[in-house]
Order: C-alpha cells, then sequence, then structure tokens
C-alpha cells in the first residue's frame, strides 16, 4: 500500500511539474505576442532603458522616465485640448488626451546624442539612415521622400526624418497619424 502511496505522490509531482512548465510557457508566449502588438510596430522608441512608442498610454510610461527638465502647454492644431511637452535629455516628448486618457502622440529627437532603434541620429548621412531603415523586414511599412523629408508609415504612426541640401540628417520625428492628415 505504501509503495501505491508513493508511486501516486510520485506521479502526481511529475504531472505537475510538466503542466506548470506547460502553462509558464503558454504564458510567456502570451506575453511575448501581447508585447509584439503594438500600433508601432517596427517603429517604436527606448529611451534610457525604455520602451515605448506613439498611442501609447503617457502615465506609466512618464513614470519610468522620472520627472521631465521642462514642460509646455499650447493649444494643438491636431487634438481637441491642449499639447502638454515634455522636455527630457535629447528628446522631446508630446501628449494628448483622447477619451480622457493621455496619449504619447509625438518624440523628437533634440540632438545627436540619442538614437532610433535601428540607429539613426541627428548629423549622420542620410544614405546610412536609410540604409539601416531598410534593415526593417516589415511588409506593412509605406516609405516615402517629399523635398529631403523621408516618411516610414506603420499603421497610424509616422517617423519623419529630414536631411538638409548636404544629405546630413538634421531633425528626427515620430508622430500619429490623424485623421486630417
Amino acid at each position: 500500500m505504501k509503495k501505491i502511496l508513493a508511486l501516486l505522490v510520485a506521479f502526481t509531482l511529475l504531472t505537475l511539474c510538466f503542466c506548470g512548465t506547460a502553462f509558464a510557457a503558454d504564458e510567456a508566449e502570451t506575453e511575448a505576442e501581447e508585447e509584439e502588438e503594438t500600433v508601432y510596430g517596427p517603429l517604436g522608441f527606448s529611451y534610457h532603458d525604455v520602451d515605448f512608442g506613439i498611442l501609447d498610454e503617457a502615465e506609466p510610461i512618464m513614470e519610468e522616465l522620472g520627472e521631465a527638465d521642462d514642460l509646455f502647454v499650447s493649444a494643438s492644431c491636431a487634438y481637441q485640448g491642449d499639447d502638454y511637452i515634455y522636455y527630457y535629455d535629447g528628446i522631446e516628448l508630446t501628449t494628448n488626451e483622447i477619451d480622457g486618457v493621455f496619449y504619447i502622440t509625438g518624440i523628437v529627437i533634440a540632438d545627436d546624442t540619442i538614437k532610433t532603434p535601428q540607429g539613426v541620429t541627428i548629423g549622420m548621412d542620410i544614405n546610412d539612415a536609410l540604409k539601416l531603415m531598410d534593415e526593417i523586414e516589415e511588409e506593412e511599412l509605406t516609405v516615402e521622400e517629399n523635398r529631403g523629408v523621408y516618411s516610414f508609415q506603420y499603421g497610424p504612426v509616422l517617423l519623419m526624418i529630414k536631411a538638409d541640401s548636404n544629405g546630413e540628417i538634421t531633425a528626427i520625428q515620430y508622430t500619429a497619424v490623424t485623421e486630417d492628415d
């Protein structure tokens, strides 16, 4: 009887171990899928090890980034209400209230100390930047050029990279595409 009881306990423990492992693997897979399902896709952004993007809810991102160096508030041209522009070292984040929740609607790289996740930075040659952007393998990514402004769009997210007449990048900005655009 003791042998049968010991075998049952061992079998139960093995079953729980395997089921727990399978459940943990399924849970990790689900979390990874959820992380991948963003509106910004390959046009996400990272700043001081905080990953975020356009149309992410602003509050948790702002908490992770810490207090901004400065804040500027002005009437919004694209949204009802005001634009809230938070200044951090090397970037500017614009937030807007949409349906009672503040979302990130703009990211501006302000100087050459900050890079996009692809490695694009202010001051680099546009041809080098385009090679880096070409590494994005995404069918839904569209690219256009107009007067030195290269626009990369994925869903409601637009990344604009502006180059001067010498081919040097002078501005990098992420923005949400509104219905009026």
